[in-house]
């Protein structure tokens, strides 16, 4: 008997090769994937604004990549002492405000190159609910810890999602683009297990929409896959918010199967490999045995090297080369 109902998910027309370039947007699931993505050196950037949750912010953070926006000095706000923005993630906040814009406009510039060059974007949506400034109606993508009373809170309907995603991907810069919308399993539970239910509902309908209405555009089911293949508590990280390392690992490996061409599984298994030597504890890391250890690593990142020049070892040489010159 089998104790699990397992998605069927339909492989991609046009699978990813090992080579594609991915560049990644939205809720910090999204972060997670590009974590695995770079975990098994495959070509991927993350968007620089940080964690976006609200399909608004997604579509305005793209329009600012495209355009190369420049933010000026009082486009930042005092937190604390600290000088941020509400495109920005905390970690972008920061003492002395000449160094911070500097740091947000070379961000723009990274990411700017990063989204034109991808051959591939992948999307999760996190929450339809917006929150926006009352002072000028703005949409912020991060309330940067501020006052709740100093924001309007409002959920988007199904079509507003649908139509602001369809105004910003039907446009020339993807339309040679492979498209992946996904939701984000990760709960709001601020917003109440109710609320909650229904702000995803509305992201999955659009998102479903969109994909039937452009071809370049997917949706893969990790949302699903969280709430039906795994749908248990074992799943979940402390917090009981997140997913777990290995719930992420399982969508990931899901997501993989799926979009990835078939001669890219032997690439990764030989990563994998590479990245459990570098993991490995030895008894003694002093002895002869470990150096050998180190030495025939060597040898299969060479062999590596030589299949896929591109593929970025140079710390896990470096890490070995280490082992071996120790005296």
């Amino acid at each position: 008997m089998t104790f699990q109902t397992e998605i069927e998910i339909p492989r991609l027309e046009k699978p990813l090769a090992r080579t594609s370039r991915i560049f990644t947007i939205g809720s910090c699931f999204a972060s997670n994937i590009h974590r695995k993505m770079r975990q098994n050196k495959l070509p991927a950037e993350s968007n620089p604004f940080g964690p976006l949750y609200n399909p608004a912010s997604i579509c305005r953070a793209l329009k600012l990549l495209e355009e190369g926006h420049r933010y000026r000095p009082d486009d930042l706000f005092n937190r604390d002492g600290l000088y941020c923005h509400y495109d920005f993630h905390t970690f972008a906040c920061g003492p002395d405000p000449a160094e911070t814009l500097r740091g947000m406009n070379m961000a723009v510039d990274r990411g700017r190159k990063a989204l034109a060059d991808s051959d591939a974007l992948i999307i999760t949506l996190g929450t339809s609910f917006v929150y926006s400034l009352k002072s000028n109606g703005e949409t912020v993508a991060n309330c940067n810890k501020m006052p709740a009373a100093l924001f309007d809170r409002t959920i988007l309907p199904p079509e507003t999602i649908r139509r602001m995603l369809y105004e910003k991907l039907s446009a020339p810069l993807y339309k040679d683009k492979l498209i992946i919308l996904t939701v984000s399993p990760i709960r709001h539970l601020s917003d109440g297990l109710a609320a909650n239910s229904r702000s995803k509902a509305h992201l999955v309908s659009a998102a479903g929409a969109l994909a039937d209405e452009l071809q370049n555009v997917v949706y893969f089911p990790s949302y699903e896959i969280m709430y039906d293949e795994l749908r248990d508590y074992r799943f979940y990280a402390d917090d009981m918010i997140h997913p777990s390392e290995k719930a992420i690992d399982h969508i990931w490996n899901r997501f993989f199967d799926v979009a990835y061409e078939d001669d890219t599984h032997a690439y990764i298994a030989a990563v994998a490999e590479i990245r459990k030597a570098v993991e490995h504890r030895p008894f003694n890391p002093q002895s002869q045995s470990y150096r050998d250890f180190a030495a025939a690593m060597l040898r299969k990142i060479a062999t590596l090297k030589a299949r896929y020049p591109e593929t970025p070892l140079e710390e896990e040489v470096s890490f070995f080369q280490k082992i071996i010159d120790r005296i």
